[in-house]
């Protein structure tokens, strides 16, 4: 029994090389398989020899070796197979080539005079002829050179001296290598239709095929899918890298093998998503929230730049607006939260609901944290919110005091106990604070909500005087700061 190895080839089609002896071009490993009738007895797989797992490989009579993908016949080409398309041809060659552990490119397309497409072939990615194997040395200094360039030649003149050969330094090449593999299929357009016919199909190889767990690596596995890049934008908003989202995916999908690309090709997606925003980010953040506002006439925003910047943001939704008008009595905003990227300062606005459980009133962006910078945020927050709160807890940020004073007439501004709280240890001396009952005292007077103003006050100047804080401690300027 014989096995045929060119399937419906025609001669010098698409002016295809013609069979030459495998020791030309100096490439030894290189074999050509047109016109040659294999004896089963001959071709015994030896899979101890550079077997894949993927591939069986055979031997020539002459001692050529070659690999048949093992992949089911119900996934391969099939000669006479007619296709709607092109683009159709290719899905079903790709999925072969997947399985079959080889990635495919396209090659020599055949056109009438008018310009008509009659024939497509879709090869191998190692088809073409491999180029003599020079030695390189990438290390050796001088100026680099390509291989299909000369070296440079002396001349030698009259009375002077031979010029001295500069030293040549060659690219090393990395890539894959060509063997001029020749398996592949021809197609030929079906003349007035965008149907084709499939007339030809090569599956044997004369290289190793890919690993089944290195076939994650080939070109076409590393290129990202659109919900490759999706997860790889969704993740980002929530502050997750290209690196940690590579390992979320491939947990989510039971292995590295299960992943489409690797961490350069999510770090190379997330680059090109920053080159192409550019210094467009917040053209797209104003559009953004003007096309929600074209569906959500609720929605409230307001915005200010300088020299084509954006300096201040302000934004409010429908149910912001809605848990103000409920519960807007107390309203509690600060700026300690400062973005990574573009060192502006978060202002969200806060209140308690029935619930006790912190809601949301707005939320504002700001650059710098100036008396100007603060009055136009709370203004911007009085046009969603036109009734003003009974009462205003900042921080000790003096440009915010102030700001609140011309915003909010009718409110009353106090400090947050919180912060002033979490200053505590670092505002009174530390022996202090250890050695004393300092702390449990201010704790006592500071959290007891049924103390009179009179008590309060009266409590608080006695443990100025008991541990003395009168004068030029930050206890004092506290005192000092409420009072006015």
């Amino acid at each position: 029994m014989s096995v045929p190895i060119d399937q419906g080839r025609e001669p010098n089609e698409f002016n295809l090389p013609n069979h030459r002896n495998s020791d030309d071009a100096g490439c030894s490993n290189v074999h050509h398989l047109e016109d040659v009738n294999i004896n089963q007895e001959h071709s015994t797989p030896n899979r101890n020899q550079g077997s894949s797992g993927s591939s069986v490989p055979f031997f020539t009579p002459n001692g050529t070796r070659y690999f048949i993908p093992e992949v089911p016949s119900i996934h391969k080409p099939v000669v006479g197979t007619v296709f709607n398309s092109l683009e159709e041809a290719l899905v079903m060659y790709e999925s072969y080539a997947e399985k079959a552990g080889f990635t495919l490119r396209k090659s020599t397309a055949k056109h009438k005079l008018n310009g008509e497409l009659t024939h497509r072939l879709f090869v191998c990615n190692r088809e073409g002829k491999p180029r003599l194997q020079t030695q390189a040395d990438s290390l050796k200094r001088g100026p680099v050179m390509e291989k299909s360039q000369e070296q440079p030649v002396c001349n030698e003149e009259p009375n002077n001296e031979p010029e001295k050969k500069k030293p040549v330094r060659q690219r090393r090449n990395s890539n894959f290598k060509v063997t001029d593999c020749y398996a592949r299929i021809k197609l030929r357009l079906i003349q007035g239709t965008e149907k084709c016919f499939l007339y030809g199909f090569l599956e044997e190889h004369n290289h190793v095929l890919d690993q089944v767990e290195d076939r994650h690596l080939a070109r076409a596995r590393r290129q990202l899918e659109y919900e490759d890049r999706r997860f790889i934008q969704l993740v980002g908003t929530n502050n997750i890298g290209p690196v940690r989202a590579h390992r979320l995916r491939a947990c989510l999908n039971g292995g590295y093998d299960q992943v489409r690309g690797t961490v350069v090709d999510y770090k190379n997606h997330k680059r090109d998503v920053n080159v192409c925003i550019g210094e467009r980010d917040a053209q797209m953040l104003i559009n953004k929230f003007a096309n929600r506002k074209l569906n959500n006439p609720e929605l409230c925003f307001e915005y200010k730049t300088e020299q084509n910047e954006l300096v201040a943001f302000f934004w409010a939704d429908e149910t912001s607006r809605c848990n103000y008008q409920l519960f807007g009595d107390v309203l509690a905003f600060d700026a300690t939260y400062r973005t990574n990227r573009y060192s502006m300062v978060f202002v969200p606005f806060t209140g308690v609901d029935h619930h006790n459980k912190c809601v949301t009133f707005g939320g504002g962006l700001l650059k710098y944290e100036t008396i100007e910078s603060y009055q136009w945020l709370l203004n911007a927050f009085m046009k969603a919110n036109p009734n003003q709160p009974q009462l205003v807890l900042t921080d000790q940020d003096a440009a915010m005091k102030e700001a609140v004073k011309k915003v909010f007439t009718e409110s009353t501004h106090r400090l947050c106990m919180w912060h002033v709280m979490r200053k505590l240890p670092f505002k009174v001396c530390g022996e202090l604070l250890k050695n004393t009952d300092l702390r449990r005292r201010i704790h006592k007077l500071v959290w007891d909500v049924l103390l009179t103003v009179e008590k309060f006050e009266a409590r608080w100047q006695l443990l100025i005087r008991d541990f003395n804080l009168e004068m030029g401690s930050w206890v004092f300027f506290l005192t000092c700061q409420c009072a006015v």
